[in-house]
C-alpha cells in the first residue's frame, strides 16, 4: 500500500491525495487506507494531524470517534493544511453534538467550519453544507439554510467534477425537504440523477439520496406507486454505509405500504428500520421512529394506543412553549403528537399543540405550517367554531403554492376532505388541485406536471424567466425546459398563447 500510493503521489501529504480522490467520485470506504497511519508520507506534523482529522471523518458512523493527535503548535496560521484542519475539526465536532441535541454547540461549529474553509475544496464544502443542514433543521434559523444553499450551490454545475456535482444536487434537496419546497425538491433530485447517468458518476450513495427525495415528494403528492419504484431504486443503490439513505429510505416505504393497503409490507419495512435504528436511538431517529409508527397504525388497525404506550416509555424533554428554537428543533415530535392527539379526538389538546407546531416552523418550513394549521381546521371543525375552521385550512392551502402537498391535506378522518369541498366551492384554486390529486393521482392539466402547472400560473401572470427562476429556486434553463414541455403539451409557440390556451381550457383557475 505505502509503495503503490507514494509512487502516484510523491511528496504529497496523505490527507491532499484523499482528498484528491475523493472529489473523483472515489468512496470513503476506499479512500480510508489512503490516510491509514502506516501510509503517511514523511513531513511536518500538521500534515499528519490533518490526515488523522479525515481518517476519523471518513470512519463508519457506527465506529467510535478516534482518539486524535494533540494539534501542532504551528496549526494556526493560515497554510492549506491549518485551514483543512481547522475545518475538519469543526465538522467533525458539530457532529458529535447532534446527537447530544446540542443545538448551539452545532451552529457555533459550523459557522467556525464555514470560516476556515478554504477556497476549491469541493469534498469539504459538501461536508459543511451537510452541517449548516443538520443545524438549520433542528433551529429553524433561515440565515443557516441560506449560507447552507448557497455552498452547495456553488458546486452544482461543477461539470468537470460530476461526482461531486451530483452529490450537490442531493445536499441542495436535502435543504428543500426541510423547508417543505417539493417542487424544487423534484427539480433537484432530477438534476442530480440526470447528470449521474449522463456523466457514469458512481458516488452512489448521493444517486441514491435524490432517488430517495423524489420519492419523498411523489409520496406527498400521492403518487404512491411512483414513489415506491423511487424508493426502492434508492435502497438498491444505498449500501451499508449509507445508513442516512437507508432508515429515510425504509421509514418512507413502511409509509408507502401502509398507504397501498398492504400491513404486512408496511410492518416488514418497519421492522428493517427499527433494526438500523436500534434502541436508545438519537432524538431524529426517534421521531422518524415515531412518525412511522403512527402511519402504520393508522394505516392498518386504526389502533395507535401501542404507540401511545411507547412513546410514554421515554423521557422526552420537556418544550418551552416560549423558546422558539426549542421548538423548531422538535416539530417531529409535536406533528406526531398532532396526530395522535386526532385519533384520540382530543381536539382542545390538538389547538394547543398546533399553536407550538405553527410557532415552531415559521417562516422558513412550510410543511409543518401546512401541517399544523389542517390540525388546527379539524380541531375547530370538531369544536364548532366553522367559521375559524374554514380560516385555518385557506392559510393552510397558502402553503400548496410553495410545495405542492397533497397528502396532509386528505389524512385522517372526512373533515378535512369536507372542508376541502367548502373551500372549492368558496373558489379556491389550490383546494380544487389537491381534490383532482386525490381523485386522479395527478393535477387536473392533462399530462402537464404540477411543476409545469405552477410555471403556466407564474407565466399567464406576466413573470420573466428570472421572475420564475427566483420564485421557483431553479436556474433560468430550468424553467426553459419546463417551458418547451408546456408549449408542447399546448400546441403553441409563445408565452402569450399559452397563457390563452391555458384560459381557454381552464388551466387557470
Amino acid at each position: 500500500m505505502m509503495t503503490e500510493i507514494g509512487a502516484m503521489n510523491a511528496g504529497m501529504p496523505a490527507w491532499r491525495v484523499a482528498l484528491a480522490r475523493l472529489e473523483a467520485g472515489e468512496g470513503p470506504a476506499s479512500v480510508r487506507p489512503v490516510v491509514a497511519p502506516e501510509v503517511e508520507m514523511p513531513g511536518p506534523p500538521i500534515d499528519r494531524w490533518v490526515s488523522a482529522l479525515l481518517r476519523s471523518e471518513l470512519a463508519p458512523r457506527d465506529a467510535p470517534p478516534d482518539a486524535l493527535p494533540q494539534r501542532p503548535a504551528d496549526a494556526g496560521g493560515e497554510t492549506a493544511a491549518a485551514r483543512v484542519g481547522r475545518t475538519l475539526v469543526h465538522v467533525r465536532d458539530g457532529r458529535l453534538a447532534l446527537p447530544e441535541g446540542r443545538v448551539d454547540a452545532v451552529v457555533e461549529h459550523v459557522r467556525r467550519a464555514h470560516a476556515s474553509l478554504p477556497q476549491g475544496e469541493a469534498w469539504l464544502t459538501l461536508r459543511v453544507a451537510s452541517l449548516y443542514q443538520a443545524a438549520f433543521r433542528f433551529s429553524g434559523d433561515r440565515a443557516l439554510l441560506e449560507r447552507g444553499v448557497t455552498l452547495a450551490s456553488a458546486i452544482v454545475d461543477d461539470l468537470a467534477r460530476p461526482e461531486m456535482a451530483v452529490a450537490a444536487r442531493s445536499v441542495l434537496a436535502t435543504f428543500h425537504v426541510l423547508t417543505g419546497r417539493l417542487y424544487a425538491l423534484a427539480d433537484a433530485c432530477d438534476a442530480a440523477i440526470e447528470l449521474a447517468r449522463a456523466t457514469d458518476a458512481v458516488d452512489e450513495r448521493s444517486t441514491a439520496m435524490a432517488h430517495q427525495f423524489r420519492g419523498y415528494a411523489l409520496f406527498e403528492w400521492d403518487r404512491v406507486g411512483e414513489a415506491e419504484e423511487e424508493l426502492r431504486r434508492a435502497w438498491e443503490l444505498s449500501g451499508p454505509d449509507a445508513l442516512g439513505v437507508r432508515t429515510g429510505t425504509a421509514r418512507l416505504l413502511a409509509a408507502v405500504r401502509s398507504a397501498s393497503g398492504d400491513p404486512d409490507g408496511a410492518r416488514s419495512w418497519m421492522s428493517r428500520l427499527e433494526k438500523m435504528v436500534g434502541e436508545p436511538a438519537t432524538l431524529r431517529n426517534r421521531e422518524w421512529l415515531a412518525a412511522v409508527r403512527i402511519r402504520v397504525g393508522i394505516g392498518t388497525d386504526r389502533d395507535l394506543r401501542a404507540f401511545d404506550r411507547w412513546r410514554h416509555g421515554y423521557a422526552y424533554e420537556s418544550i418551552d412553549a416560549d423558546d422558539v428554537g426549542m421548538l423548531a428543533s422538535r416539530l417531529h415530535e409535536l406533528e406526531s403528537l398532532l396526530t395522535v392527539l386526532e385519533a384520540f379526538g382530543r381536539h382542545e389538546a390538538m389547538l394547543e399543540v398546533s399553536d407550538l407546531l405553527l410557532r415552531g416552523s415559521r417562516p422558513a418550513r412550510s410543511w409543518f405550517a401546512a401541517r399544523a394549521l389542517t390540525g388546527r381546521a379539524v380541531a375547530l371543525t370538531a369544536l364548532g367554531r366553522s367559521r375559524g375552521a374554514a380560516e385555518a385550512l385557506h392559510e393552510a392551502l397558502e402553503h400548496r403554492a410553495a410545495g405542492g402537498f397533497v397528502r396532509c391535506y386528505l389524512e385522517g378522518d372526512g373533515s378535512r376532505r369536507d372542508l376541502l369541498e367548502q373551500a372549492v366551492g368558496a373558489g379556491n384554486p389550490h383546494a380544487a388541485h389537491v381534490l383532482d390529486a386525490a381523485r386522479d393521482g395527478v393535477e387536473a392539466t392533462g399530462s402537464l406536471t404540477p411543476r409545469q402547472r405552477e410555471v403556466l400560473v407564474l407565466v399567464a401572470a406576466g413573470h420573466s424567466n428570472r421572475d420564475l427562476a427566483e420564485a421557483l429556486g431553479v436556474a433560468e434553463t430550468t424553467v426553459k425546459t419546463h417551458l418547451r414541455a408546456i408549449y408542447a403539451h399546448l400546441d403553441v409557440g409563445s408565452r402569450t398563447a399559452a397563457a390563452a390556451a391555458a384560459r381557454k381550457r381552464g388551466l387557470l383557475r
